[in-house]
């Protein structure tokens, strides 16, 4: 009977830990992400550019694409599939 206890006593502290350790961060994290800004207006002329149906959308027109296009003003990376 005192076994079980024990055996029961070391189950909950497992799990208890393992809780624990899963919520990382327990005291604060070293280094906060600035936030990003975004311009409402940028943003709707950014839709807008999106979904006209003038663009091209096949791989064939990576020059012309919008997507790459705008990736490249903020030095993102593209590729094409």
């Amino acid at each position: 009977m005192q076994r079980l206890g024990v055996v029961l006593l070391t189950l909950i502290l497992l799990i208890a830990g393992l809780a624990i350790y899963l919520t990382q961060p327990l005291f604060g994290v070293a280094y906060q992400a600035r936030a990003h800004t975004v311009s409402p207006a940028k943003l709707s002329a950014h839709v807008r550019a999106l979904v006209r149906g003038d663009l091209p959308r096949d791989a064939g027109h990576p020059q012309k694409a919008y997507i790459h296009r705008e990736f490249a003003l903020t030095n993102g990376l593209t590729t094409d599939q």
